[in-house]
């Protein structure tokens, strides 16, 4: 007995049920994944700019602070040669020489700790920056 005849006709296809979703899922969750390095990106991109920002500005502060160290140590410098000048003519005390002197002496280690800022911020912006 044949169970083909030579007229029949024959279609198959092929469902896969179960394939398509694991399919939509995994494609899903990659967008997803996508989605949260895009965010990431974006979020180190901003923290970047803010921090560079904060350096420029850090620097600004320290060139404006050593320059104005820089007057006060002239200044003082002015005011203890002018208190060395009048205690050589009897004008000024001891007392007044040795607090000009104390005076210059913190006016400098002013100066370089405003130096020491300068620099310091000057460093963390090129190294930000990789140069």
């Amino acid at each position: 007995m044949n169970m083909t005849p030579p007229n029949m006709v024959g279609a198959s296809f092929n469902l896969p049920i179960f394939q398509s979703g694991t399919r939509a899922a995994a494609i899903k969750q990659a967008k997803f994944a996508h989605q949260q390095t895009l965010n990431t990106k974006q979020q180190t991109e901003d923290a970047l700019q803010v921090q560079y920002s904060q350096l420029c500005f850090d620097l600004i502060t320290a060139v404006e602070t050593y320059q104005i160290q820089n007057r006060n140590l002239d200044v003082t410098k002015r005011v203890f040669d002018n208190t060395t000048e009048k205690y050589k003519y009897g004008a000024a005390s001891n007392l007044e020489v040795t607090n000009a002197s104390n005076d210059i002496i913190t006016a400098q280690s002013n100066y370089v700790q405003a130096v020491l800022s300068v620099v310091n911020a000057q460093v963390e912006l090129e190294k930000i920056l990789g140069l």
